[in-house]
């Protein structure tokens, strides 16, 4: 699996904070993801490269990671939070940015914990079952 850093931010993510989240969206968070979390606070790569997800093929293009967002902080870069994949995603969380798109996670009871892809000029993609699956499928380029 792909190794991170913690956040750029320098900020460390509690218990507390993500308890906050978690009631705001009146969800829990799936717990693969609050792990990472906890420790990363989104994280950014170890190596420099682009990261690829493996589990993607689309004539639209590749997936390519570009951040994990992380939990508040004043270091720039984005920050968890409700999705705007209302009509398709309706109770959802930004986690992530890729090239030409936004990477967004399922709170809803039917499709819970599932990572969606979303390009600009498309609908939201299911590409992974779970947080840690999508992790297991970023390779480095070579």
């Amino acid at each position: 699996m792909i190794k991170f850093k913690k956040s750029l931010t320098g900020e460390t993510v509690t218990e507390e904070l993500l308890q906050e989240f978690e009631a705001t969206m009146e969800s829990p968070l799936p717990q693969d993801y609050r792990q990472h979390m906890l420790e990363y606070n989104g994280g950014i790569k170890a190596k420099d490269g682009f990261l690829y997800y493996t589990k993607y093929e689309s004539e639209e293009g590749e997936l390519v990671l570009k951040s994990l967002h992380h939990f508040k902080g004043g270091g720039g870069g984005s920050v968890v939070h409700y999705s705007k994949s209302f009509d398709f995603l309706p109770k959802a969380i930004d986690i992530g940015s890729i090239y030409g798109g936004i990477l967004s996670m399922s709170l809803a009871d039917n499709d819970y914990g599932h990572i969606y892809m979303q390009f600009s000029d498309t609908d939201p993609e299911k590409v992974a079952n779970s947080f840690t699956e999508f992790l297991e499928g970023l390779e480095y380029d070579e």
